[in-house]
């Protein structure tokens, strides 16, 4: 249930944890993802994520990418009807692109 981090229709976190969740936020490191292969998944009604910082992320990430000279490493899907629980969602899709960077003959 999507809603039990919800208080009153926000999300509630503490101080600390919020001091946490900038220390380790993406945006800050997208330097660190090239060239590694990328997918990242979210959900356009999500809740907890707020889907602006999604793409504001998706596009950061991106282009650390393009200046990496691996665009096709790193992969963005936004599920316009999905919230923040996708992992039953999402499971051909991430193995898919599992299967893909991890066995290359499939390449």
């Amino acid at each position: 249930d999507q809603d039990r981090w919800l208080v009153d229709g926000e999300v509630v976190l503490d101080d600390e944890y919020m001091l946490e969740i900038a220390a380790s936020d993406p945006i800050h490191r997208t330097s660190n993802y090239p060239p590694r292969p990328l997918l990242l998944i979210s959900g356009a009604q999500d809740p907890v994520i707020p889907p602006a910082c999604v793409r504001a992320t998706a596009e950061a990430i991106s282009a650390a990418y393009e200046k990496s000279a691996v665009p096709d490493r790193f992969e963005w899907e936004e599920l316009a009807a999905q919230g923040h629980a996708l992992e039953f969602t999402t499971t051909e899709r991430v193995l898919n692109f599992l299967d893909h960077w991890l066995h290359p003959q499939s390449r």
